[in-house]
């Protein structure tokens, strides 16, 4: 009983990391839903608009949706009051709002694309600003002592312990961010390229395939569930097929078995994983080289408030997961201590010592 015990309380813990690791990739996926491409200079408005007419038109097949974006550091001042809060994070889109900023709304919602006389504050301005959660349809001014200044109604409220605000802004701001989703999963390269070529757009500065990130955290959450499965289900065989020929058969069919389920697991996977010739070291070797740039790319972004957020999340994952392999592990190992007992060769032996026992106590 003891035993049990002690294998539920660290399948518990278990369990509690695998779920926190699959709640860090799932808010992942979220921030980064396809390819970021990232500039020096600030886009013109004839690039932007060329760009949202190219993405809107029959010629691109692949159906991306681009979001322009910019970030900067503002003073934001509520009209009612007149209370000034300096150095606010000010996020600026046109397009999606979740694809600039993924934000987790408590009260209303983002502004529309295209829609500039709304934005969404974080709980913590509203706190600064106004002292109080109930500010929609509030009025604040973004920079009030400079001829940009503009003001905006508060449409939502989502969760943040920062100052931050997003608003919507029109194509003629200056954008220095792209977001790209739709993108093909399978080329990710050619799928972004062709949009680039294809709106007229300059090569970026910097670029981030956020999909495949984000796909590699999903796998990555997955590699604890197999391994306590294949673990379990090796030593529930091993029990059971105690016999030097019987596991000779058993490890037979387990390899038949991959080999069979080896072409829909391939086929799951993302195109750009799946080497074109698998006995070819070039190959793998390319693969990896690929990994590691898209990798070193992704660690010398601009730090930006939406890639902090999505590292934040990365490393959530990572350590999540090792936790629960490591839990695994443990959970695993106390079950397995249990002994292998086979039965008795010789039955009428066993009965019959059974028997003396029997009589030797009531003598």
């Amino acid at each position: 009983m003891r035993k049990r015990l002690i294998v539920l309380f660290w399948l518990g813990l278990y369990v509690l990391c695998l779920w926190l690791a699959v709640r860090a990739a799932a808010e992942a996926q979220q921030i980064s839903p396809g390819a970021s491409l990232r500039y020096v200079q600030a886009l013109r408005s004839d690039q932007v608009m060329k760009a949202r007419a190219y993405a809107q038109s029959e010629q691109n097949e692949d159906g991306i949706f681009a979001t322009f974006w910019t970030e900067n550091e503002s003073s934001v001042q509520a009209a009612a009051s007149q209370r000034t809060v300096q150095e606010v994070c000010s996020i600026g889109f046109y397009g999606a709002a979740s694809a600039a900023y993924a934000a987790n709304y408590l009260y209303g919602t983002a502004p529309g694309d295209g829609d500039t006389s709304q934005c969404s504050v974080s709980i913590s301005l509203a706190w600064d600003l106004w002292g109080s959660t109930d500010v929609l349809g509030q009025i604040l001014t973004l920079d009030p002592d400079t001829e940009n200044a503009r003001s905006y109604e508060v449409c939502g409220i989502f969760s943040g312990n920062s100052d931050r605000v997003l608003y919507g802004a029109g194509s003629s701001d200056a954008f220095r961010y792209i977001e790209l989703t739709h993108i093909s999963l399978d080329n990710p390269s050619q799928s972004v390229q062709q949009f680039i070529a294809g709106s007229g757009l300059e090569q970026p500065d910097q670029l981030l395939y956020d999909a495949a990130v984000a796909w590699l955290l999903d796998a990555l959450t997955g590699m604890p569930v197999i391994l306590l499965f294949v673990g379990c289900l090796w030593n529930v065989l091993f029990r059971i097929f105690w016999n030097k020929k019987q596991r000779e058969l058993m490890m037979f069919i387990i390899a038949l078995l991959f080999v069979c389920l080896l072409p829909m697991w391939l086929s799951a996977l993302p195109g750009w994983l799946i080497p074109n010739q698998w006995g070819s070291m070039a190959a793998w070797s390319s693969l990896v080289s690929a990994a590691g740039d898209r990798l070193q790319e992704w660690f010398a972004l601009w730090p930006t408030t939406r890639d902090v957020h999505l590292k934040a999340k990365v490393l959530q994952v990572i350590a999540a997961t090792l936790g629960s392999i490591v839990f695994a592990i443990i959970a695993f190992s106390a079950w397995a201590r249990r002994p292998i007992t086979h039965a008795p060769r010789n039955a009428d032996a066993a009965r019959s010592r059974k028997q003396r026992f029997r009589w030797q106590h009531k003598k």
